[in-house]
């Protein structure tokens, strides 16, 4: 990983500038001592002398940092039906402040219905969906045998149903699937 931000770092009222990250590391090797008896060894442990602190500072003055206030992880077994029939598959929600994200298994057949595939009997909590609906989701799958974009829409209730591309339905006694896939949304 490589990064061009500058980190301003002061040391017991000793401050600096420097790129900490990346191929423009400061190389260490032993233990370097900064002042007051800080010490940065070569495995990037950092050991703060008695009454010494560390401050790292941001450089863009516009920036306020907040704080991290939610954090929960769901997981459900579901089924599916209508284009095929699938159960035992697994869901699951990760949800990080704002920011939630779905991850769910795939499923196939090997011969589809002319319908949609939809987890009838299983909805994402409400926690965990946006205060307005949010237009369909891409993800990747399989429909009449070719691999191809699908749509994923999240109802307002929760609901989860994969469509063919443009809202169509999965092509009838072709092989099709929905591959394991994530999507993300802020709430």
């Amino acid at each position: 990983m490589t990064t061009n931000n500058s980190v301003n770092v002061g040391l017991s009222g000793v401050t600096g500038t420097g790129n900490f990250v990346g191929s423009n590391a400061p190389t260490i090797s032993g233990t370097t001592t900064f002042p007051g008896s800080t010490t940065i060894d070569s495995s990037g442990n950092v050991n703060v002398g008695s009454g010494q602190s560390i401050v790292l500072n941001n450089a863009t003055s516009s920036y306020s940092a907040a704080n991290l206030n939610y954090y929960e992880e769901y997981s459900s077994t579901f089924s599916v039906s209508g284009a095929w029939s699938a159960s035992g598959l697994t869901i699951r929600i990760y949800r990080i402040g704002k920011i939630v994200t779905l991850f769910y298994q795939g499923t196939s057949t090997g011969s589809a219905s002319a319908a949609n595939l939809v987890a009838p009997n299983s909805t994402i909590p409400p926690r965990f969906l946006p205060s307005t609906i949010f237009p369909s989701l891409i993800v990747y799958g399989k429909n009449n045998g070719t691999s191809q974009p699908l749509t994923l829409d999240i109802g307002a209730s929760g609901q989860l149903t994969w469509y063919n591309t443009n809202g169509n339905p999965f092509t009838s006694s072709a092989a099709a699937n929905i591959a394991t896939s994530s999507v993300t949304w802020s709430i």
